[in-house]
C-alpha cells in the first residue's frame, strides 16, 4: 500500500500531459490521485521518483477492471482534462516503498 503522504494541492484540474512536464521540471517525489472519466469513471494512481514515472495504475470503477504499467500511463497521457490530488513523499516514505517493504498497488 503507498504510505498517505500530505496533499499539496488538492481539486487540480488540467491536462495531464502539462502537468506531468512541470512535476517532471520540479523534480517531484510522491504520487498524484487522478479522477476521470473517459470510457467510464476512473481512479488512478502514479508514482513519481525525482520527477520521473515509476509506477502508474488505473482502476475501472463500474467494471472493476484494473490497467497497470504502459497501459495506464497512455491512458492517462491521452486525457484531455482530469482532477488531480497531489501527494509528495518524505525521503524515508519513498526509500520503504522503493525497497519492496510495501505492497504498492494494494488498494488504488
Amino acid at each position: 500500500m503507498i504510505p498517505k503522504g500530505e496533499t499539496v494541492e488538492l481539486g487540480k484540474r488540467g491536462n495531464f500531459r502539462e502537468i506531468l512536464k512541470e512535476l517532471s521540471n520540479i523534480g517531484f517525489t510522491g504520487y498524484l490521485e487522478v479522477s476521470y472519466k473517459k470510457d467510464e469513471l476512473s481512479k488512478a494512481k502514479v508514482l513519481f521518483s525525482n520527477g520521473k514515472i515509476v509506477a502508474a495504475g488505473i482502476q475501472r470503477i463500474i467494471s472493476k477492471s484494473e490497467i497497470a504499467g504502459e497501459r495506464a500511463l497512455e491512458e492517462l497521457l491521452s486525457l484531455e482534462t482530469a482532477l488531480l490530488m497531489f501527494m509528495p513523499l518524505m525521503k524515508e516514505r519513498w526509500q520503504r516503498l522503493s525497497s519492496g517493504t510495501g505492497m504498492l498497488w494494494s488498494s488504488i
